[in-house]
């Protein structure tokens, strides 16, 4: 289940237009979940408003991320070749999986810590 709902991020959020939002909304909560390292279970059963807050504009921020990085699917079309015909770009570098926005978000309410 996702951290945000779709009406949230258009809403709420006010994220710039994607296609497969539901989708990525799911990807982004996973991607926050794991930068937490699996420390949040539901945000409706979080009791400070603030904390579940941040986890909601992270969440978005990491929806929109995902979009403007070429959506689930990693990469792009580097090279091709038809006959004397040949095409060579599209992405070749490596790409941050997480959007730092999200560590702005995480980072005042305690969700990072990896300490005991």
């Amino acid at each position: 289940m996702g951290y945000i709902t779709e009406d949230y991020y258009n809403n709420v959020y006010k994220g710039e237009a994607v296609s497969d939002l539901a989708l990525l909304i799911e990807r982004a909560s996973d991607i926050v979940n794991m930068v937490t390292g699996y420390k949040i279970g539901d945000v409706a059963g979080i009791s400070s408003a603030f904390i579940a807050g941040q986890i909601q504009k992270a969440t978005a921020a990491q929806v929109e991320y995902i979009d403007q990085n070429g959506g689930t699917t990693s990469g792009g079309l580097s090279s091709a070749a038809l006959g004397k015909f040949s095409y060579s770009g599209g992405n070749t570098e490596d790409k941050a999986l997480i959007c730092p926005l999200v560590y702005s978000y995480l980072e005042p309410t305690g969700l990072l810590y990896r300490g005991i």
